[in-house]
């Protein structure tokens, strides 16, 4: 099972628990029974929530980590840019993602980390997270699907009466394109710098307006098949 990396589990556990807490309650994962069991046995423990958490993600028991995804997975839409926890529910998305293998969905939800404020790529350690996800991810899927899962998701964090706002919506992708671009600076890695530049031109090809979207939208000219094939030679030559 892939081991969810330290850099994102030290940015979920610097989360304050309280907002841990409203998250865990609105996912229903304060009422399932591994959380209640894990109470149970631990009464005293400090920061139930983070604990938790941090000892599911971090237990490589795949069963269980699938068992806990399924049951929040569908109210996972609740919040992803909600003032204050926004953050908390894409990191939570994020970690089981990972550790599911589910790499293009952990790409997706730290990127809809960029649009809540307050929330800045720098210092985080997460160009190195990016890097390493696109080493799993198809760059023919990637491309062909990010604007896709990009729009889906801010219709379901920001709530379709703000999606249909033109400014916020604009706003957002503005926020995450200079965020990509403010990685790219600090990438040393061919591949994965011309990915993340292809994405930020995907994102000026995107309508101001997120209910006029369509499956129509330009994607930038890039032959996947030939990324593909550089990341390989990149990467093997990395690895010597």
């Amino acid at each position: 099972m892939p081991k969810v990396p330290a850099s994102i589990i030290k940015i979920l556990k610097g989360v304050p628990e309280t907002q841990l807490q409203t998250v865990c309650n609105k996912l229903k994962i304060t009422d399932t029974l591994e959380y209640k069991s894990f109470i149970a046995k631990n009464p005293k423990v400090n920061n139930p929530c983070t604990t938790f958490l941090d000892t599911q993600l971090t237990s490589g028991n795949t069963s269980t980590i699938s068992k806990l995804y399924r049951s929040i997975e569908g109210f996972l839409f609740i919040g992803g840019c909600a003032p204050g926890i926004g953050i908390a529910f894409n990191l939570i998305d994020a970690c089981f993602c990972f550790a599911l293998g589910n790499f293009f969905g952990c790409f997706m939800s730290i990127i809809s980390c960029f649009p809540i404020p307050g929330f800045k790529v720098a210092g985080k350690g997460l160009e190195k997270i990016l890097t390493g996800l696109l080493k799993h991810i198809s760059p023919s899927k990637l491309l062909n699907n990010f604007h896709k899962e990009l729009h889906k998701r801010l219709i379901n964090y920001l709530g379709k009466g703000k999606i249909e706002n033109g400014e916020i919506y604009h706003k957002c992708l503005c926020t995450i394109r200079e965020q990509l671009e403010e990685m790219i600076s600090g990438l040393n890695n061919p591949f994965a710098t011309e990915i993340i530049r292809t994405l930020g031109r995907i994102l000026n090809n995107l309508p101001t307006n997120g209910s006029k979207i369509t499956k129509k939208i330009a994607t930038p000219k890039i032959n996947p098949h030939e990324i593909k094939i550089k990341s390989i030679s990149i990467f093997e030559i990395s690895n010597k």
